[in-house]
């Protein structure tokens, strides 16, 4: 029985797996890998609970192996050491109880592919739909399981803060921002040391800032008014859309109608770097809006957000990275102007931050 194991870098390739004792032991075609049990992390999930992922840092990146159906997950768990067996016994129960649901998906398959080449055209030419379908459809376990391997990549990378005054900063707006807010996600927040003036989310809440937007910004509100528009970008999962546009016709297809192996070794392997992805201007709009409302109910102001964005889309030489993937800065500030004069003011809170300690240690290069 092969297990699919994808790589670091977004490569694939069918395995063998057997147990010696507490450790695992992966093998292919002139390839072999031992992991310490201890290591390993057990993520159920997939397409109607039918596979487990296996997920494991090592050589500077996240790698993951998945076990879809019975015989692979019973292959998986025989022979694993507690309390890992326990867990992978967990997921075959899962997929046994889903074997129904799993006929139901393969007779609707298979009713498809009998459709004429026309049909398939005319997904193809409305590909970008059949992202958002294909991202209604998936369950929220795959934002986080894809969250979790970006979150191992950048931990695997050696560059995310491990304290300091502006890693509490971007930590405590955060979770001003997201108090009280229902959401299936589980934020967290972290500092990166990168000059780039930049910020990413990843699907399930995981929230980078870069040190270089940190230096440029000029005030606190200018950072709140960043992570609400990135945690906007979260909770509409315009990052998973993304990676799923991004996988093809043929993979979002697949993972539309059929059971998708490995689906979040899959998007995230094919994101590389999310920061690159882009988002459409509907989806930067749905962001902006979210975003106000989130600092309207965290009692912050807005006026940083935009102000931010004035300034960066004013400086000579290009706009920078935040920017290049964000379509219209221009248009965006006058029709956030616009929204924020129609919804009115509110009351402010203002987070007690020492702004120019934390700029000042961001702009002092990390010890060696």
């Amino acid at each position: 029985m092969s297990l699919l194991l994808f790589e670091p870098g977004g490569l694939t390739r069918r395995v063998g797996v057997s147990w010696q004792g507490a450790r695992l032991v992966v093998s292919g075609h002139e390839f072999e890998r031992q992991v310490d049990a201890d290591r390993l992390l057990v993520q159920p999930g997939g397409w109607q609970d039918a596979s487990a992922h296996l997920v494991w840092v090592d050589d500077g990146g996240a790698w993951a192996l998945t076990a879809q159906g019975e015989e692979a997950l019973a292959a998986l768990s025989a022979g694993a050491p507690p309390p890992l067996d326990a867990a992978l016994g967990e997921a075959l129960e899962r997929a046994r109880r889903s074997r129904g649901r799993g006929r139901r998906t393969m007779a609707f398959l298979g009713s498809l592919l009998v459709l004429p080449l026309l049909a398939l055209l005319l997904l193809w030419l409305f590909r970008e739909r059949l992202a958002d379908l294909v991202v209604e459809r998936l369950p929220h376990s795959v934002d986080a399981q894809v969250g979790a391997l970006v979150e191992a990549q950048a931990r695997a990378q050696g560059r995310l803060q491990a304290d300091g005054f502006a890693l509490a900063a971007v930590r405590e707006t955060g979770l001003r921002l997201t108090t009280g807010v229902t959401s299936p996600h589980t934020f967290r927040f972290e500092l990166a040391r990168d000059p780039t003036v930049n910020a990413y989310a990843a699907p399930g809440g995981f929230v980078v800032v870069h040190s270089g937007l940190l230096a440029s910004a000029e005030g606190h509100d200018e950072l709140a008014g960043v992570l609400a528009h990135e945690i906007g970008h979260v909770t509409g999962r315009h990052a998973l859309r993304q990676m799923v546009f991004r996988a093809g016709f043929a993979s979002a297809l697949r993972l539309l109608v059929g059971s998708p192996d490995g689906v979040a070794g899959l998007l995230a392997g094919g994101a590389r770097e999310l920061t690159d992805l882009g988002f459409s201007r509907e989806q930067e709009r749905d962001a902006d809006l979210e975003a106000l409302g989130l600092l309207r109910q965290a009692r912050l102001p807005a006026e940083g957000l935009l102000r931010f964005f004035e300034r960066l889309e004013s400086k000579a030489g290009g706009p920078p990275p935040l920017l290049s993937t964000h379509p219209d800065p221009g248009n965006r500030v006058r029709t956030l102007r616009d929204e924020l004069e129609r919804r009115g003011a509110w009351a402010i809170e203002p987070i007690a931050i020492d702004w120019p300690a934390v700029r000042a240690e961001v702009a002092t290069p990390p010890a060696k």
